[in-house]
């Protein structure tokens, strides 16, 4: 089946209505963006804060931004369309997966761009390279939809999405708590984690001499990607055949 434009333009305007329609999924999209004012209000009046820390911050806000609106985000609306059984209708209708995957997917993925960039407006580390944090926000950003969706398509409700989305929300935020453990276990696994990648790229002297090398950081990116892909390509084939 050929890719058509019209039938992705229709998903993608659906996302759209629906993501205007819900007011919690708009308080989600804006939760990194109030931190990142409430951060900024309370250290920009220091100038003792090293830059550094706003680099810290912004790392902080945008996982915030990926694990919030991409997984917890697209988990709950895929759960809810799941629970109107329009969900079904999409999957026996004569739409492909390429079609399914980026018109439902394309709406959460601007919206983890324009938050990543809000924050990044706001905190404004000053020594950032905007074209590597946009690509490195793609990457891990596009990669927690993926999970979202396939988590969302395994839940049995829109509430049971939000407890079953939590294990994902936490890989993507983790690595920011174990920054400075000496536990050699713990630190070999939150190094391939996503938000150790971007961290490494973003904020390499937080992390002393264990950060990655920015080839290696992307690299576990895209492998975190591929995975995400593999793992909505499975889910959604099987509950297509049930």
């Amino acid at each position: 089946m050929t890719f058509s434009l019209k039938r992705f333009n229709a998903i993608f305007i659906k996302e759209l209505q629906d993501f205007k329609s819900n007011i919690s999924y708009l308080c989600i999209c804006l939760m990194p963006v109030v931190f990142s004012i409430i951060f900024k209000i309370n250290f920009s009046n220091s100038s003792e804060t090293p830059n550094y820390a706003m680099k810290y911050l912004l790392v902080v806000t945008t996982l915030m931004g990926i694990s919030l609106i991409g997984v917890a985000q697209s988990a709950g609306t895929f759960a809810e369309e799941k629970e109107k059984h329009t969900l079904k209708v999409l999957m026996l209708s004569p739409i492909s997966e390429l079609e399914v995957l980026l018109g439902k997917t394309l709406m959460t993925f601007l919206l983890i761009i324009i938050s990543s960039l809000a924050n990044l407006f706001i905190l404004n580390p000053g020594d950032i390279n905007i074209l590597m944090y946009i690509i490195i926000v793609s990457l891990a950003g596009y990669g927690s939809i993926l999970f979202g969706i396939a988590i969302g398509m395994l839940a049995p409700s829109e509430k049971a999405s939000g407890v079953l989305s939590l294990p994902a929300v936490f890989i993507y935020l983790a690595p920011i708590f174990f920054t400075d453990t000496n536990n050699v276990i713990i630190k070999k696994i939150v190094s391939i984690l996503p938000a150790y990648s971007m961290e490494s790229i973003l904020l390499p002297e937080a992390l002393s001499n264990n950060a990655n090398s920015i080839f290696l950081s992307i690299l576990y990116l895209v492998m975190w990607l591929v995975f995400g892909f593999i793992f909505f390509i499975v889910i959604y084939r099987k509950k297509k055949l049930k």
